[in-house]
């Protein structure tokens, strides 16, 4: 119960709120005079209390630490692209009182994702895989976070810049449709894992599955279990199949809350709301909704049955909704999200439900 009142909001307080943000639930109580200042303190509160409680589990979590002695897990990030950023932000920024367990490092060609990842984390980048090469045996867990397109390339640079006698680090790959086996091919070794996060693994809520080869020892999954865990939820497989299922649901989900997200604000805007007043009611309907259904023990269709009066509103929007075949698209959109993740991995793609594709 716990770790499902613990999912942290998306702030929505003013700039004029920060300082009561930064006190305690008590602290920020006092402070509101004023029904609106009232109201928006208490929203702060509900969110200090849903952080504090994540940051509970993640101190308990922490009671398995991976690391030895001062000697943290050595993890570089070939790529230092949007998800890679997403990790590294939860890497090296812990709740409060989490020990920081991880020596982050990363490589990328672009002068400027680099500048930003010094800046904004404080790690050590390079621009070449050859410039890392004493990183490379000396790291424990190596992420492969580039474009499908080059990560042969990729796996030449790192067979050229280390021999596989000199390695001894596992590969993880965040590449949508690279398998194992391509893994184990291109790096001429069995220590290689397949995972698939997503973006909200920035501010700690991501959601990532994984799974491993069988050669990869005990200690060395519970590094990786802990390297997904600083970025949320983590959950590992022994079916690597369901890897493209999780791309599809998960993976590129995200995308498919933003659009629904942006499809409401606008209609709010439309309706005469100002556009802030409009985003707000829009986040916090979007975030009240994933905490209720994930509180219930009810299936979401008896939730959504709840609040469907007859002949009310919600009915009304639904209808059009049925009518637009919205269960459809949804539908369809996880399809292709699944197929292009076997295409991109050389798997049988012409699978799923009959449609024109």
């Amino acid at each position: 119960m716990l770790g499902l009142l613990a999912k942290r909001a998306v702030p929505v307080a003013s700039a004029s709120a920060a300082p009561i943000m930064r006190t305690r639930v008590g602290a920020a109580a006092a402070t509101a005079t004023t029904p609106r200042a009232l109201t928006s303190t208490m929203a702060e509160a509900r969110q200090i209390s849903r952080m504090e409680a994540r940051r509970s589990l993640r101190r308990a979590s922490s009671d398995a630490n991976v690391s030895t002695g001062n000697q943290k897990v050595k993890a570089l990030f070939i790529g230092g692209g949007k998800m890679a950023e997403a990790m590294i932000s939860g890497l090296v920024n812990p709740p409060e009182g989490v020990p920081q367990q991880f020596d982050v490092s990363a490589i990328d060609p672009a002068k400027n994702r680099r500048e930003l990842l010094e800046k904004e984390y404080n790690i050590t980048t390079f621009q070449t895989v050859g410039g890392a090469a004493d990183l490379l045996k000396e790291a424990d867990l190596v992420i492969l976070a580039v474009k499908p397109r080059t990560v042969k390339t990729v796996f030449e640079q790192i067979k050229k810049a280390t021999p596989a006698e000199d390695r001894n680090f596992t590969a993880i790959s965040i590449i949508a449709g690279l398998t194992m086996d391509m893994m184990r091919t291109g790096l001429e070794s069995d220590k290689v894992c397949r995972s698939m996060p997503n973006t909200p693994s920035t501010i700690g809520e991501g959601m990532t599955v994984w799974t491993c080869d069988p050669c990869v020892d005990e200690s060395t999954e519970t590094k990786i279990s802990k390297l997904f865990e600083a970025c949320g939820e983590q959950e590992r497989v022994d079916d690597e199949d369901i890897l493209d299922s999780s791309t599809a649901i998960s993976g590129s989900g995200p995308a498919f809350f933003l659009i629904l997200q942006e499809a409401m604000v606008d209609s709010g805007v439309h309706m005469g709301l100002p556009r802030d007043l409009a985003t707000r009611l829009v986040e916090q309907t979007m975030i009240g909704t994933a905490h209720y259904s994930s509180l219930s023990k009810n299936p979401v269709t008896i939730l959504r049955n709840d609040i469907t009066s007859p002949g009310g509103t919600t009915s009304e929007a639904l209808f059009h909704l049925e009518r637009g075949a919205l269960r459809t698209v949804v539908s369809d959109a996880c399809w292709a999200a699944f197929r292009k993740s076997r295409a991109l991995g050389g798997k049988d793609f012409d699978i799923g439900p009959e449609i024109n594709r």
